[in-house]
Parts: structure tokens; sequence; C-alpha cells
């Protein structure tokens, strides 16, 4: 699948577009997609498959990419098995939360900072069901 950068100020041009690393011949696309807040003109943006990998990428460095060739995550999140149907960043862009809402309790936070997984939330006995949509309070 290709990931597409627009400027809709100017006329909806495409300024550019690289492959999503991971991405097979037979992948149905991306699932999610979500940008992150902008600072200056750098920001973070993540992708999300239908296989459950999730990708997190920053901007910089992306003029450099292709739709021949995936442009290289920061970091490569494979913890949800189904296909990723929410993606969410924190207002600081701290953490991102995936989820899918193909089987229960299919959710993660990633510290963004040290590109970890929180391995304490959720517990085995919190039940969050099938998350649809889910978001940060400020």
């Amino acid at each position: 699948a290709c990931v597409y950068t627009w400027d809709i100020r100017m006329q909806a041009r495409c300024l550019r577009k690289h492959l999503d690393a991971g991405a097979t011949s037979n992948a149905r696309g991306l699932a999610a997609v979500r940008i992150g807040p902008a600072s200056s003109a750098n920001y973070l943006y993540a992708t999300g498959q239908p296989s459950g990998v999730v990708n997190l990428y920053e901007s910089r460095g992306m003029e450099r990419a292709s739709s021949e060739t995936p442009y290289t995550p920061m970091k490569e999140i494979m913890n949800l098995t189904t296909s990723v149907g929410c993606l969410r960043f924190s207002q600081d862009a701290q953490m991102l939360l995936l989820a899918s809402d193909d089987v229960k309790n299919a959710l993660r936070i990633l510290h963004v900072p040290s590109r970890t997984i929180f391995s304490n939330w959720p517990t085995v006995k919190t039940n969050v069901r099938r998350v649809r949509c889910a978001d940060f309070s400020p």
C-alpha cells in the first residue's frame, strides 16, 4: 500500500508518496492512518495494516522515499494480530493508541519516545471489549 502526502492548500497537489513498509502484493491496502501533532516541519504519523502491523514514521526524510521502495519506519509494532481499526496520538505525541475491533481486548498503547508498548495496561482483568474508537483526554 502506498502512503500519499497531499497539500490541499495548493489545489490538492500530491507532494510525495511512498510504499508502506511491510506491505505485500496481496495486501488490501491500509486499514488506518493517523497524523500526530506537528512540531515545526517535522511530524509523526502511523499506518495500520489489515495484518495488525502498525508502522510509526517521522516525516523528516520522507522526501527520499518513493513508491517503489518502502520508507523505513521509526518503529514497526506487531502487538496486534487483526486489522487495525483505531490509531490515536496523545496531544503531546508521547503516546500512540492502537486497537482492533475484530477481537475483544485488542488495545495497546505505545510510549513514543522509548518506542515501547506499555506492558502494565491493559491487564488480563481489564475488559475493554471490542474497541472501535478511542481518544486521549487533554
